[in-house]
């Protein structure tokens, strides 16, 4: 039987995922839902173990505004123009790639 003389030093992965979502660690195929290391130990003493460090992103806080225009006048938000009072949303990513809601209620005043 081969013993080993020098013991590998483990395989770490590092993953970081927006929160709420999960990770499918190819080495095992298993889904990761939570934060934490995990470890896949090597076959022998010869043989490196795979760790995989699951981190999550913290989630950007959803936006809302609430604006008052006058009739016949129009409001620019995020690269667009309205003029009729309703609630628009736009999904946007943040620095991370992960999804926020930005909120806009639009009213039009009777005045």
């Amino acid at each position: 039987m081969r013993e080993c003389t020098r013991y590998p030093a483990d395989i770490i992965t590092e993953v970081s995922i927006c929160e709420g979502e999960s990770y499918t660690w190819a080495l095992d195929n298993n889904v990761y839902n939570t934060a934490g290391s995990f470890v896949l130990a090597g076959a022998n003493a010869c043989e490196a173990s795979q760790v995989l460090e699951l981190a999550f992103f913290e989630k950007t806080a959803d936006e809302e505004i609430e604006i008052n225009i006058c009739p016949g006048e129009s409001y620019d938000w995020q690269g667009q123009s309205y003029s009729s009072a309703d609630t628009y949303v736009n999904v946007i990513q943040d620095a991370n790639g992960c999804d926020y809601e930005s909120k806009l209620i639009l009213n039009v005043s009777d005045n």
